[in-house]
């Protein structure tokens, strides 16, 4: 069993991976957003969740406007049904089988 200090470290490896690719995107990640393995040593306890929870808040943001970014660019499948569905970039080098051409409701 891992233990609390092993899951914080995993955790922070997963948000800096996550924010590397984010920057290959968006100017100004690496800039502006610090790495999580620069902000584990500095909080213990709740501090650590509160300052690494705020991190992973703005990078679920950013993940959502590179998504916003790809559907509008028509490089998403949808992957749900007619009523709902989660709209998926399609990743580059791969070829297409089918193109974003369904808008979500109230769009049209």
């Amino acid at each position: 069993m891992e233990s609390e200090e092993e899951c914080w470290q995993k955790l922070s490896q997963s948000l800096d991976r996550l924010r590397r690719a984010l920057a290959g995107y968006f100017d100004g990640v690496v800039e502006h957003l610090p790495r999580a393995g620069e902000l584990l040593p500095r909080y213990k306890g709740r501090k650590r969740h509160v300052v690494l929870s705020s991190l992973e808040t703005i990078l679920d943001a950013l993940v959502c406007a590179y998504v916003a970014c790809e559907y509008l660019r028509r490089n998403c499948v949808p992957f749900g049904n007619h009523d709902a569905a989660i709209w998926i970039p399609i990743p580059s080098g791969r070829v297409k089988a089918q193109t974003a051409t369904a808008q979500p409701r109230g769009l049209d």
